[in-house]
């Protein structure tokens, strides 16, 4: 019996913390006596970063990108008593490996000093900063390059996690963004079930296996393009051609402007 089994990542949102404060932010502990402690803590990320994402896993993301421009987004959650708990994937990536990277990237950290509310009191608070990187070395040996903090990034993709208006597809739209993401996820399965086909070449010659599909939704809303790695070429070719099936949709939006979306599908094939 044919089978395929879909595993779809498109959108992680952070968890929906109302942060106000008028007390102090968290300081990471080494950050203590610099002169920028955000901007000390930016290094700190980037450094664990590089030494924690491998070939393979910035491969991926230049690919999910459609860039060697990369920007990634820690998510954490500092407890009242310093401890970092991580909240979501620092990765916008449907990829094991990517994530268990940039999770140990995450533990090099250690302690901070909590944030404190206006009486003083120790409270936790949600960190989330974007880090910029560039692409350096061929599709054989990439390497990241630190990129700086303030930097004029406008033309790195957006991660859908990120947008003030994430895409829309035909039919979704929604009130609330949640609604909006869960609807995209929900047609995009019956999407990819309702035009999957096992190529009858793969069948005969009993080959199976996982492919990783990268595209992006451009700011007209377009699926463009479009690139896949992993299992036999055969299975890279279905997978490429189902997505290239997808309808228009409406953009993404950020800052009141239509902005590019990068988005990984990872599909198996199985027989």
């Amino acid at each position: 019996m044919k089978q395929a089994f879909f595993f779809l990542i498109v959108c992680w949102s952070l968890p929906a913390f109302a942060q106000q404060i008028s007390g102090e932010r968290p300081v990471y502990g080494p950050c203590g006596d610099a002169e920028d402690p955000e901007l000390c803590l930016y290094e700190v990320l980037q450094e664990a970063l590089i030494r924690q994402l491998d070939a393979k896993s910035i491969t991926r993301l230049r690919m999910q990108f459609q860039s060697d421009s990369l920007m990634l987004r820690p998510a954490f959650l500092v407890l009242d008593d310093g401890r970092v708990q991580q909240q979501e994937p620092m990765v916008p990536m449907a990829d094991p490996e990517t994530e268990a990277a940039a999770a140990r990237a995450l533990e090099e950290l250690g302690a901070f000093q909590p944030a404190r509310d206006i009486n003083g009191t120790a409270i936790s608070f949600l960190v989330t900063m974007p880090v910029y990187f560039q692409v350096g070395g061929g599709w054989d040996s990439p390497s990241l390059e630190a990129l700086p903090k303030d930097g004029d990034y406008d033309q790195i993709p957006i991660i859908c996690g990120l947008l003030e208006e994430p895409p829309v597809f035909p039919g979704c739209i929604a009130e609330a963004a949640d609604e909006t993401i869960r609807c995209f996820n929900v047609r995009m399965q019956e999407h990819l079930a309702s035009n999957f086909r096992y190529p009858k070449k793969a069948v005969r010659k009993r080959i199976s296996g996982r492919v990783y599909i990268f595209f992006l939704i451009d700011q007209e809303g377009k699926v463009d393009q479009i690139r896949t790695e992993g299992a036999d070429p055969i299975l890279q070719e279905e997978a490429r051609r189902i997505i290239s099936l997808l309808p228009q949709m409406t953009p993404g939006y950020h800052n009141g402007k239509a902005v590019r979306v990068p988005f990984v599908i990872p599909l198996t094939f199985r027989l």
